[in-house]
């Protein structure tokens, strides 16, 4: 493109490469006593080119295409758990309840899947409506950091100019990360033996059981001046099931 007036020019070439450093930290703990968790946290760095996703922004220097990969968390932790709920018979409270009382106060469980994680990375880009000069992604110029971040402005577009004409953009592809993530899915379980033979189990189950809202990236197209820095996606609010089985 800087040569013009030629047009696209196709250049296949192989050899782009990723890396990845990842540090993993966990703790186990088995069922007993009615109780098991299970903890991880992972810390992970990984760089390299777009591969199979677009050309390269400038096809003589593929490096400026080198950066955070796509929908990468650098920081991840997630906690899953179990326990049998010290009620009823053979528990250690009301161990001599029987009868319908019995039924009502044994068998109940509860679980839960917690996750958190930093945010997804995300690129500045403008739109040429220039003939012969590509969209891309834009100048860095400033601190592109704000120090309040909402989803009315995750960080600051005056750091970000469109580039002179018919050249490149010189930020860094996923140069920036969006909001952070957690999410919290919790369970309740009663199983009740109605007889030798028969169980019946009931749950509950609740998806975001907080209601918290994890939100996407914010829009990053500099060009669209009336969205660029806010953000307009989120995650599913809370779900609730019930479930009900009979065993046999």
């Amino acid at each position: 493109r800087p040569y013009q007036p030629f047009g696209p020019i196709t250049y296949y070439e192989s050899g782009r490469d990723a890396i990845t450093h990842q540090l993993q930290l966990g703790a186990l703990r088995r069922f007993s006593a009615g109780f098991a968790f299970q903890f991880e946290y992972q810390f992970t760095k990984a760089l390299g080119e777009q591969i199979h996703v677009l050309p390269p922004m400038d096809n003589r220097n593929t490096r400026l295409d080198r950066g955070n990969l796509d929908t990468i968390r650098q920081h991840f932790a997630a906690i899953n758990y179990i326990y049998d709920l010290p009620f009823g018979r053979g528990k250690r409270f009301g161990s001599s309840a029987s009868g319908v009382v019995g039924a009502l106060v044994s068998g109940w469980q509860i679980a839960g899947i917690s996750t958190i994680g930093s945010g997804e990375p995300y690129s500045v880009t403008f739109t040429s409506t220039t003939l012969g000069w590509p969209s891309s992604r834009a100048d860095i110029v400033g601190d592109p950091k704000v120090s309040n971040p909402s989803t009315q402005q995750w960080f600051n577009p005056n750091a970000f100019p469109v580039p002179a004409p018919f050249l490149y953009g010189n930020s860094a592809r996923n140069l920036l990360f969006g909001p952070g993530f957690f999410g919290w899915d919790a369970a309740v379980f009663k199983n009740t033996q109605l007889t030798e033979r028969l169980r019946l189990e009931f749950r509950a189950e609740f998806f975001n059981i907080l209601n918290h809202p994890n939100f996407g990236v914010p829009a990053s197209n500099i060009s669209v001046p009336a969205t660029v820095g806010r953000i307009s996606t989120a995650t599913d609010p809370r779900d609730i099931q019930f479930g009900m089985r009979l065993a046999f």
